[in-house]
């Protein structure tokens, strides 16, 4: 590819003698004459450069015969690019150019085929994006990543290449593409996106009239209000106190001194079910659920002070880590400030009630079964455990054989009476 540098143009023109403002007649030899060895050099450097500018501009010129108009005022997104092909030296051929992602291998991102002119020693320069309107596509390079060229001559009219090239790295200058991407935002105009102005005036025209504020009654608020207390509109324009207070992290309704996170003080309704969930258990240990409290106050006069008396229901874990694991609703009670523990009543999933130790039932009697105790013709009894009463043998006598009684009760069989052993 030429690189241009300082012209001899230029270094002519700074180092020619400064003229009049009237002009000077002089005749061709003493111009020749008058011309300094530096002049003369110059010359014959600007000689040397205009040969190979006007070598230079005819490949240009062939190269970018297929470059689309471009409106005025657009940046036109070409790439100039220069390649050697010495087998067509000195010949018009088709070349295709491709971007890829990697060096080798894969889909092309973009290609094109342009009609090169190949100088005589083989090389040629085009302008990657010519036969487009739009050029390279802005998108190949705005994610930063390396893109290689290849670059194939085309063997015949109906596109075929001649085979592969080896692919070259492009440098950074196509990646000065993603500068004009800087000028939008995320690749949309200015003009696409709405002012500070224009949402203000499109919510004044969505928002009723009734719901703007008035500057001319609401441009002062009034009212008084509690601190620590959540505020309440009591007016358009009037701040009050809410029932809602809040002290630490803690928030109290109907109560400005909360005693826990939520404080409700008064009834309350609630209309959907209360969770009280436990945290999920390990193999380790099986976790319990939140107590339901239920509090009572008793004044001792031992104590000459109020006592509190405490309740608590609580779903306890059972048989962790086992085949059948489950749990219990269990009753809970603790005194004063004790916290609260198990009372020995709970309740199974099927429903079955597991009693407290000394446990007793009232019966119409107005007592509880305490002992079971055999009475006359019977034997066994107890208070603990299974009870079982049996017939004393001693004093009812029992038949020898199967007998089947009728409604007759008639014995069919002979009824042994065994007689009493006399004394000698």
């Amino acid at each position: 590819m030429l690189q241009e540098s300082l012209t001899p143009i230029a270094l002519l023109d700074s180092i020619k003698p400064k003229q009049k403002n009237r002009p000077q007649r002089f005749s061709r030899a003493r111009r020749v004459v008058a011309a300094s060895p530096a002049v003369a050099a110059a010359l014959c450097c600007l000689a040397c450069w205009m040969a190979l500018r006007a070598d230079a501009q005819s490949a240009v010129a062939t190269a970018t015969e297929s470059v689309p108009a471009m409106s005025a005022g657009t940046a036109p997104s070409l790439v100039r690019w220069s390649g050697s092909l010495p087998e067509a030296a000195g010949q018009m051929v088709q070349v295709r150019f491709a971007l890829y992602e990697d060096q080798a291998g894969g889909l092309a991102l973009w290609n094109e085929t342009q009609t090169v002119k190949v100088g005589a020693d083989g090389r040629y320069s085009v302008l990657l994006g010519a036969t487009s309107a739009e050029g390279l596509p802005q998108a190949l390079f705005q994610a930063g990543e390396a893109r290689w060229i290849e670059a194939t001559p085309v063997a015949d009219s109906g596109g075929e290449t001649a085979g592969a090239r080896p692919r070259s790295l492009l440098a950074a200058v196509p990646y000065a593409f993603k500068a004009v991407d800087s000028e939008t935002l995320a690749g949309r105009e200015a003009s696409d996106y709405v002012t500070r102005e224009e949402l203000q005036s499109a919510v004044a025209a969505a928002v009723p009239a009734t719901a703007q504020p008035n500057p001319e009654t609401n441009s002062t608020l009034t009212g008084s209000g509690t601190k620590g207390y959540v505020p309440l509109w009591t007016g358009d324009t009037l701040l009050g106190d809410s029932v809602i207070a809040e002290s630490g992290s803690r928030v109290g309704i109907g109560t400005a001194t909360p005693a826990a996170k939520l404080d409700v003080n008064g009834a309350s309704t609630l209309r959907g079910t209360v969770s009280l969930p436990a945290t999920v258990a390990t193999a380790k240990a099986g976790v319990n659920s939140p107590s339901l409290e239920l509090g009572a106050s008793v004044f001792s006069s031992t104590a000459s002070a109020a006592v509190a008396k405490n309740f608590a229901w609580r779903a306890v874990s059972a048989g962790n880590n086992t085949g059948s694991p489950t749990a219990n609703l269990e009753l809970l009670f603790g005194s004063g400030s004790a916290p609260p523990t198990s009372t020995g009543l709970s309740i199974a999933p099927n429903g079955q009630i597991t009693f407290a130790a000394g446990q007793t039932f009232p019966g119409g009697g107005g007592g509880s079964i305490t002992d079971i105790v055999a009475g006359t013709d019977l034997t066994g009894g107890g208070d603990t455990g299974k009870v079982t009463l049996k017939l004393d043998t001693t004093k009812v006598p029992q038949l020898g054989t199967a007998n089947v009684f009728t409604a007759a009760q008639t014995i069919d069989a002979n009824l042994i009476l065994p007689a009493t052993t006399s004394a000698n």
